[in-house]
């Protein structure tokens, strides 16, 4: 079962105090954290699996993309809804 990582992706903005950038996309920042005026980068990525994916077509775009972002993954029980410790 494929579970969809929105609310996923809300659960980890508000725990650690980010926020959606303006006129975000499925393919463009997903969360930014902003300190001391400086907006940082993030890319989110949660499973409900022991290993984390990025994306189909991994390639040289993708690693320009992704250069100065930090990600934060999560891990969570199978059916998704609970971070697993």
């Amino acid at each position: 079962m494929t579970v969809q990582d929105d609310s996923r992706e809300k659960e980890l903005i508000e725990l650690f105090n980010l926020e959606r950038p303006a006129n975000s996309t499925r393919s463009g920042t997903d969360a930014i954290l902003t300190l001391n005026q400086l907006k940082i980068p993030f890319e989110l990525k949660s499973t409900t699996k022991n290993s984390v994916t990025t994306v189909r077509d991994f390639g040289p775009e993708h690693i320009k993309k992704w250069n100065r972002k930090h990600w934060l993954f999560s891990f969570y029980e199978k059916g998704g809804n609970i971070m697993s410790g």
